[in-house]
């Protein structure tokens, strides 16, 4: 993650009176009479006709009392018609770095399941490291965030973050070490009065990959001693089910309620010298589908949640063409930077259809109105509300147990990433 900071139609019943209709035969025998219906009421009376024979005069009977017609029965409501199911509830998790803090109040709590604070970094003897990341730590935006989400009924999460091999070697694989370790991500997640952690150790030794899966056991179970309720998740690389890293993808399993796929940051492993995206769909070496087919043969989907990347790549290349290659770069650009930077380029020309939207422009030596002035032709691989709903699409499609984004904040003064993410998931509760 830290590359980033590098009908029912109804009738009324009509009523009918309770008499049986007259036949025109008694038991087998012509009865010589007109039959007049009156129609006011549909039953059949009978008058003698001028060719009637003489008949005897019938004994008197008594006058039958007039039956009441039944009283009509109310005609039924309309039965409504059900709203169409919602999208999928799924654990929806965003990632809140330090620096995208004070955008809090943009973020639509009730589209979230959890947010996680990025982060804490703990040094190579497992105490907290005094950085800039501490420092948003202890900041009042933080604090607010959490009291809002809280009372919002989003969880809030911490994560802790190292990103250097040898230190992380020497918290896994010394005893002592993770045991402090272990201790100081409890306890920050208590001091808060958070709701679980999120472990970002970011190396590639394979040697620390024994040493890993021991110390997530003894984190989780530490969390869990804490807050049974909490949630633990490891953050990993779209590569690590691919195997031969630190990440044991099938040892780990066990030893998390979930991970969290960092699925970006594909393009230098794809193509390296040469602009691609960032995060591709499908195509190249490594993309998202092929990425959820990896884990899913180490794991099992309730175990996954997708990142996305609200975020793109931007080179400098020596062509306008698609792919081009690169003289300077990768330099991430947030969506907000996108659009803005859109707004500002000469020679635009963007291709924003397909599964890996581009735009390419010249950056002049002087004037640049983007201010970069570089003498070069630039070109961006970006993500726009289509693709990044087709992410979810393969979320849904593989009934992972959630996705979520990196990060919260990068399309600040947009709302159309939201849009599309309340239209594919329900954030789960």
């Amino acid at each position: 993650m830290l590359s980033v900071t590098a009908a029912m139609v109804s009738t009324t019943a009509t009523s009918k009176v309770n008499i049986e209709p007259v036949g025109l035969h008694d038991s087998g025998l012509a009865i010589d009479r007109t039959v007049v219906p009156l129609p006011s009421t549909g039953v059949a009376h009978f008058i003698d006709s001028p060719t009637a024979k003489p008949k005897q005069t019938p004994k008197p009977r008594a006058t039958p009392k007039a039956t009441a017609a039944p009283t009509p029965r109310p005609t039924p409501a309309p039965t409504p018609t059900p709203p169409p199911p919602g999208p999928p509830s799924r654990e929806v998790v965003g990632f809140a770095p330090y620096w995208t803090l004070n955008t809090w109040r943009e973020w639509r709590m009730q589209d979230l399941s959890a947010i996680a604070y990025f982060g804490v970094t703990i040094d190579e003897n497992g105490n907290t490291w005094t950085d800039d990341f501490w420092t948003g730590w202890h900041s009042q935006d933080l604090t607010d965030m959490v009291n809002a989400a809280h009372a919002a009924g989003v969880k809030v999460f911490v994560t802790v973050l190292q990103m250097d091999d040898g230190k992380i070697g020497s918290i896994v694989n010394d005893p002592g070490h993770t045991r402090v370790a272990v201790q100081t991500a409890t306890d920050l997640m208590r001091m808060r009065g958070l709701d679980g952690v999120v472990l970002d150790f970011e190396g590639s030794d394979p040697g620390n990959a024994a040493g890993l899966v021991a110390f997530s056991g003894a984190l989780r179970a530490s969390v869990k001693a804490a807050n049974p309720s909490a949630q633990y998740l490891v953050a990993t690389y779209a590569s690590a089910a691919a195997g031969g890293g630190m990440y044991d993808i099938r040892a780990l399993s066990p030893t998390v309620d979930a991970f969290f796929v960092m699925a970006y940051d594909m393009a230098t492993a794809n193509d390296p010298g040469h602009a691609v995206p960032n995060a591709p769909l499908t195509g190249w070496q490594f993309n998202d589908t092929a990425v959820v087919g990896q884990y899913l043969q180490q794991t099992t989907p309730d175990k996954l949640i997708l990142g996305v990347p609200y975020y793109g790549d931007k080179w400098s290349v020596d062509s306008p063409a698609p792919n081009a290659n690169v003289v300077e770069g990768p330099e991430p650009a947030t969506y907000s930077d996108m659009l803005d930077g859109f707004a500002c380029s000469q020679s635009l020309s963007v291709h924003p259809d397909g599964a890996t939207p581009f735009a390419t422009w010249y950056s002049p030596p002087d004037g640049d109105p983007c201010g970069a002035d570089l003498g070069t032709w630039r070109e961006l691989y970006f993500e726009t509300a289509a693709t990044i709903g087709a992410k979810y699409d393969l979320v849904n499609r593989s009934n992972l147990l959630g996705t979520g984004m990196w990060a919260l904040g990068f399309d600040t003064g947009h709302n159309e990433l939201w849009d599309t993410l309340q239209s594919h998931v329900t954030a789960k509760r």
